[in-house]
């Protein structure tokens, strides 16, 4: 009639199937939290504005100017929200840095709103680089980055030599 009769592995020893269902309970517990959190940092992560800076070519079509190739600042916004870009610029290796005051097109004006999955492109002459790396004494391999202001910092791009295509 007793308990550790009927069940002799309660007699003084405990039962390993509930401590093995209680361990399994408790990593799972732990892994589903630790998923959890990793998805609220992600998430908190993308939530706001990410800009992408890059270099780009063109040549303006259906203008009233002649055919020149034009450089230009690529900026797109690829978070969840809108951000103000208040400038383009071009970082030199040496810190200094080459601002875009004006586009070449005019298409283009500082500060700018950019929309969550906009792109923008500023351009400007292509020989601009060129004349301040000249006058700075710097060749044509000189890496320049592109670099964006926005109310979210100074987000820069990929650097490549100056006289890249």
């Amino acid at each position: 009639g007793d308990y550790s009769e009927k069940h002799p592995t309660s007699a003084g020893r405990p039962n390993l199937s509930s401590v093995d269902s209680a361990l399994l309970l408790g990593l799972i517990g732990t892994i589903l939290s630790v998923v959890s959190l990793t998805w609220q940092v992600v998430t908190w992560r993308e939530s706001g504005a990410r800009l992408e800076v890059r270099y780009c070519r063109g040549i303006p079509l259906g203008t009233s100017r002649p055919a020149q190739q034009l450089r230009g600042i690529t900026i797109t916004n690829r978070g969840r929200a809108a951000t103000i870009v208040s400038g383009v610029t071009s970082r030199l290796p040496d810190g200094g840095h080459m601002p875009l005051i004006q586009d070449a097109l005019g298409q283009i004006r500082f500060p700018r709103e950019i929309k969550p999955g906009e792109s923008i492109t500023a351009y400007y002459a292509e020989d601009a680089v060129e004349h301040v790396l000249a006058g700075r004494g710097l060749p044509l391999s000189t890496k320049v980055t592109p670099e964006a202001s926005c109310g979210h910092g100074n987000v820069r791009g990929r650097a490549v030599p100056a006289g890249a295509d």
